[in-house]
């Protein structure tokens, strides 16, 4: 198959925006047709936290028309709709705390940015009844999540065709990348304590540095706010699962707390296509984030997460020489303690246009295994600490009708990487980075919004690099349409176990790697439609990528190498959401990704075609609602093995093609229904379709699966209000 041209991708977004022109808003105080009663639910224009450095909040900028607002805002609702009527779905969430103009945390209303983002929030998640962080990212707009059997699995991140370790994600401000393998195991991110989930994609290195060559994910958990409250919530259902999470929290003007937990078990399921051995996990999750004000102008922020897992997998390849391999019985384990925190001290005067912060964090990943078949242990630690400043100052310049805001930020990361397992050495591996970033950004007359930024990385290990990237969006009052476009470059370091790490039954590192490089840009237009109740949004991208590191499996044991030439990335994404009626809502995402080696081949596990169909339906005046969620994940391929005899009476899988993976739809439903204000009984089923599907090849996945469970609030427990 060959490349696909940009030039057809374009053609083909020009004609569909085209077909959608009859049912565009022409104009802002367009009136609807005499008779026509429309719901008052609109999308929410959100605020972005992690597509800038200003983490100071946006002040409201004067507005020429009436901005949506969300239903669960404190504006009014009419008589005639739902006391809690929903907003839109996660395929085309977007959500903000202060009306779509910032964020008491900071951030950038999204029609200032041009960057592609997407925001899910605490609300979307808990109507999906979304119990890990993939779920509620899976196939929105240029994303794709790999999950190649149970829920304790590794769970990887895909962004526009790149790798699992091109995404970078953050956790309340932490780069919570591993430094052994660079990627986030998003199966050891409870979403109990999540506020909302940005999505943001496009070359990013610019603000962020390595890792962030797809995207960035920006997750922000919830602040204690208003008298102290708790809740607690437990569910049990299929594979003899059983899940219990709490949450204590509260918080004045003055100072918060919040605190939160969760245990979970299952005794899981066979990922093996033979056999019947069960894989079961367990996991553990603690999170606490407290702050207060010293004085009316200095604040501190601090917070901590700690996230233990156990689960059972399977060895690869199979005793058989010959056969090809999958997935086989042994009594293999793995056990992950991960470990997070930070604190920011922030002098940001009210009447102050300077805002200042001094900040630390950390993260530690502890990983231990057993292979069951060569009866060997591995143990990888991966440490990372940051520390640095950050600042900002906002300048208006009234006779052009502009604004600008200039952020700057200075910090050192050191890592390090200890591989002690049966045979490993032992020895601890450290790097260093130094890191200076700048970023400007401007309003003109309130229309057109600019953002340029540069970063420059020092390191002591790899050469230097000066990443840069540029972005636009043109929001005039009155227009039915928005275009944005953006460009950057992008850097990922080689990780410390590409580098450092071992297995003794595949691996061997490779020192000498060199980082992968790469260009990307985007271009798209968003459309209101309907009077403002609908949003669409396409967007193509393009993408290249040098020194692309892939595992060489042509000798034993196997190793990582960078290619040469360019791997290229290319693509649109497409979303649509809105409210249908007053009571329903809806969204649907597409994306076409075509993702290629230097020898034009498709890169493996990564579809040309995803999309995401979400409804939410309130019901008995807003007490209860039902849910749905589709998911579509298009046919691709995967590297496919053959046993080969290792000489010693065992066997070891040797590459020997590709594999097919057939597409599939995922289908999750979901009710529930508050009993009372503060009692809410809730079910859902996951694989409704009972769909038998692999996301890797000779893996097995979990059929249909049904889940119930109870969750109790106590407001005010100290009797503030009374």
């Amino acid at each position: 198959m060959s490349y696909v041209s940009q030039k057809s991708i374009v053609s083909k977004s020009v004609l569909g925006l085209l077909a959608l022109a009859p049912f565009t808003e022409t104009h802002a105080q367009q009136a609807p047709p005499v008779g026509t009663e429309l719901p008052t639910i609109v999308v929410p224009a959100p605020a972005v936290q992690g597509a800038t450095l200003d983490k100071r909040r946006t002040e409201p900028a004067p507005q020429s028309s009436p901005q949506p607002v969300s239903s669960t805002s404190s504006a009014p609702t009419p008589k005639s709709a739902p006391a809690a009527a929903p907003t839109v779905a996660p395929a085309a969430a977007v959500s903000a705390s202060d009306g779509g103009t910032g964020s008491a945390d900071g951030g950038v209303p999204q029609r200032e940015l041009g960057t592609s983002v997407t925001v899910v929030s605490r609300e979307d998640l808990s109507r999906q009844q979304v119990r890990h962080a993939a779920d509620a990212l899976r196939s929105l707009p240029g994303v794709s999540v790999n999950r190649p059997s149970g829920p304790g699995s590794l769970t990887q991140i895909r962004m526009r065709g790149a790798e699992g370790n091109h995404t970078l994600v953050l956790i309340d401000g932490v780069t919570a990348n591993d430094s052994g393998n660079g990627e986030v195991d998003f199966s050891l991110i409870p979403v109990e304590d999540i506020e909302r989930v940005e999505v943001i994609r496009g070359a990013l290195s610019g603000l962020y540095g390595s890792n962030a060559i797809g995207g960035v994910i920006n997750i922000i958990t919830r602040k204690g706010s208003g008298p102290l409250s708790a809740s607690i919530r437990t569910e049990v259902g299929s594979f003899g699962t059983r899940d219990v999470a709490a949450r204590l929290g509260g918080g004045t003007e003055r100072g918060y707390v919040s605190l939160s937990g969760q245990w979970k078990a299952s005794e899981g399921f066979n990922v093996s296509p033979s056999g019947d051995e069960k894989d079961g996990m367990r996991l553990g999750s603690f999170a606490a984030r407290a702050g207060g004000k010293i004085t009316n102008d200095l604040s501190l922020d601090a917070h901590l997460r700690r996230t233990d897992r156990r689960v059972q997998n399977d060895g690869f390849g199979g005793p058989v020489v010959g056969s090809v391999g999958t997935a086989y019985d042994d009594a293999s384990w793995q056990k992950n303690t991960l470990l997070l925190g930070g604190m920011t001290l922030k002098l940001a005067p009210a009447a102050s246009a300077f805002s200042n912060e001094l900040f630390y964090t950390f993260v530690s990943n502890d990983q231990r295994a057993f292979d069951g078949t060569y009866i060997s242990n591995s143990h990888n630690l991966g440490i990372t600490d940051v520390y640095g400043y950050r600042g900002s100052v906002r300048l208006d310049t009234p006779t052009i009708m502009a604004r600008h805001t200039f952020s700057v930020e200075a910090s050192q990361q050191n890592e390090r990487f200890t591989p002690s397992g049966d045979y490993d050495d032992g020895i601890e591996r450290k790097r260093t980075r130094t890191s200076f970033a700048g970023e400007w950004r401007g309003g003109f007359a309130d229309t057109l919004f600019l953002t340029a930024g540069v970063r420059r990385d020092d390191n002591d290990t790899f050469r230097d690099f000066t990443t840069w990237r540029f972005a636009a969006s043109l929001a005039p009052a009155g227009s039915a349409l928005r275009p944005h476009a953006s460009v950057g470059t992008g850097v990922k370091l080689p990780t410390m176990f590409e580098q450092f790490g071992s297995n003794l039954a595949y691996f061997a590192p490779n020192p000498n790697l060199k980082p992968e490089e790469s260009l990307s840009w985007d271009a798209g237009v968003e459309v209101k439609l309907l009077g403002g109740r609908a949003l669409f949004d396409i967007t193509y991208f393009r993408a290249n990528l040098t020194n692309e590191i892939r595992t060489d499996y042509s000798g034993f044991p196997y190793t990582p190498i960078n290619l040469t030439g360019e791997s290229r990335r290319q693509g649109v994404e497409v979303s649509l959401k809105g409210a249908v009626t007053s009571w329903l809502t809806a969204g649907i995402s597409y994306t076409y990704t075509d993702a290629r080696d230097p020898s034009d081949v498709v890169e493996i596990r990564r579809a040309p075609h995803t999309a995401r169909i979400d409804a939410t339906a309130a019901f008995a005046d807003g007490k209860g609602t039902v849910t749905a969620a589709a998911v579509y994940n298009g046919a691709m391929t995967d590297f496919r093995f053959t046993n080969v005899s290792d000489g010693f009476g065992g066997t070891f899988p040797s590459l020997s093609g590709r594999a097919g993976l057939a597409p599939y739809w995922l289908l999750t439903l979901g009710t529930s229904y508050k009993v009372q204000p503060n009692l809410e009984l809730y079910g859902r089923i996951e694989n409704a379709l009972d769909t038998k599907y692999q996301e890797q090849y000779g893996y097995n996945t979990a059929r249909i699966a049904g889940y119930a469970g109870v969750k109790i609030t106590f407001d005010d427990l100290l009797g503030v209000k009374k």
